[in-house]
């Protein structure tokens, strides 16, 4: 029996069912759409139902095997994709804490050793890492994509 199954039985809607577990409606849809759940979220599910979480556990390995051939590419693209907007975030993230930080370094440089810059030397490797970090998503989802790997294989089978 499934968590969309468990959920049925009891006759609770999917937003009952976030409120009384603790998780996010948006959560209880994903897991019943086949999206693997977290930890947390088993264990909420598990003390909900009254079972215990390796119960869970057991019961999503068997409803969510994977029978088609194409289900593990579309899993890899799917997975390429959140790996691709996590390094953006992070990306975005380490550009707004390097603006936003710089200037009050330049202004602390300033109020205790305003003879030494030092906060060029900062701002510099910093940037630098900023700039690698960009490279570095470039060059892991822009060169080497699943596209290119396509394009290997099938110039490798061409070549047969």
């Amino acid at each position: 029996m499934n968590i969309k199954e468990r959920r049925l039985d009891k006759g609770w809607s999917q937003e009952h069912l976030a409120q009384v577990s603790g998780l996010s409606t948006r959560t209880v849809q994903r897991i019943e759409a086949g999206q693997k759940p977290g930890l947390d979220s088993l264990q909420a599910l598990a003390a909900v139902f009254e079972t215990d979480t390796a119960t869970l556990i057991k019961e999503y390995a068997v409803t969510n095997e994977e029978t088609s051939p194409e289900a593990p590419q579309f899993n890899a693209a799917k997975e390429e994709a959140e790996d691709y907007v996590q390094n953006i975030k992070a990306f975005r993230v380490n550009l707004i804490v390097f603006c936003v930080s710089l200037p009050a370094y330049f202004l602390l440089n300033l109020a205790v050793s305003p003879g030494y810059l030092w906060v060029k030397w900062l701002g510099a490797v910093w940037l630098m890492g900023i700039l690698l970090h960009g490279l570095i998503i470039k060059l892991m989802f822009g060169v080497f994509d699943t596209k290119w790997e396509k394009r290997l294989e099938n110039d490798f089978q061409n070549r047969r």
